[in-house]
């Protein structure tokens, strides 16, 4: 029984040589500073995020009023077009007219 015992001390030993970590020691201020420059980054970061959404929404509506600006050109185009299609066929009537007076 005796011869077992350094064993088992020599097993536990051996274990804690394995186990052992190095232990890191910081500095309370620095990470008190640290800490309240990530909280300051954060507080950035979510004025940042409230700002785009609202640059977004404005881009929204610039573009929606782009896209309806464009239907009216659009259909101020086919307005005109009919217009001086009628025009030309009034034309054409009145000179057909006169031609055969």
């Amino acid at each position: 029984m005796g011869s077992q015992e350094p064993e088992l001390g020599n097993r536990i030993s051996s274990a804690d040589d394995e186990g052992e970590k190095e232990v890191k020691v910081a500095d309370w201020a620095e990470f008190h500073d640290v800490f309240y420059e990530l909280g300051g980054v954060a507080l950035k970061v979510n004025q940042l995020r409230v700002k785009k959404a609202a640059l977004s929404e404005r881009l929204e509506a610039i573009i929606e009023a782009g896209s309806k600006s464009t239907e009216r050109l659009d259909c101020l185009e086919k307005l005109k077009t009919r217009l001086q299609d009628k025009q030309d066929s009034l034309n054409q009537a009145k000179e057909s007219l006169h031609e055969s007076q």
